[in-house]
């Protein structure tokens, strides 16, 4: 799959190059554009991949989502850095880091609470890097949880999440 196909894209850049390349890359969760209409719309739907269990490094252990798809039944927002849909099973979330200091979240939960995953990447100095994944039944059905959480101080962009939003 290409950049182009999906609306929003969560990955583990593992070549490092700062783009979503499918060959290289590790795909969290992306949507594609069911109806070519360019924008999120309800029948648009949600692949889920794998997701790294450790904030530190591109290649890091993965587990993976044993939903393939989901179909998003509701947008309940889509900007250029931020898209929040729902599932028949939950909500997912991507948002964008606007600035050099900006942070990147992908996130899937149980219609807000039970989170099901999250992963932050903040770029500040001052920032937390965050892996946090429960086996629950939610968009995507981790099979591998990350409890505690796991957090990282590392500033930058990391490889081990990056968002693109088209």
């Amino acid at each position: 799959m290409s950049k182009e196909k999906f609306l929003a894209v969560a990955f583990t850049d593992t070549d490092e190059n700062g783009r979503f390349n499918p060959t290289k890359d590790a795909l969290i969760a992306g949507i594609i554009d069911e109806d070519k209409s360019g924008t999120v719309t309800v029948g648009d739907t949600i692949q889920f991949g794998t997701y790294p269990l450790d904030p530190i490094g591109a290649t890091t252990t993965r587990g993976d989502y044993q939903n393939d798809q989901r179909a998003i039944t509701a947008v309940n927002e889509a900007t250029d850095t931020f898209v929040f849909v729902e599932t028949s099973s939950g909500e997912v979330q991507w948002t964008e880091a606007t600035s050099v200091d900006g942070t990147e979240i992908f996130r899937t939960s149980q219609d807000g609470i039970p989170l099901e995953s999250l992963f932050v990447d903040h770029f500040a100095l001052t920032g937390v890097d965050a892996v946090s994944v429960d086996e629950i039944l939610g968009p995507g059905a981790p099979d591998t949880a990350v409890d505690p959480q796991i957090l990282a101080f590392q500033a930058g962009d990391d490889a081990f999440l990056n968002v693109f939003i088209v």
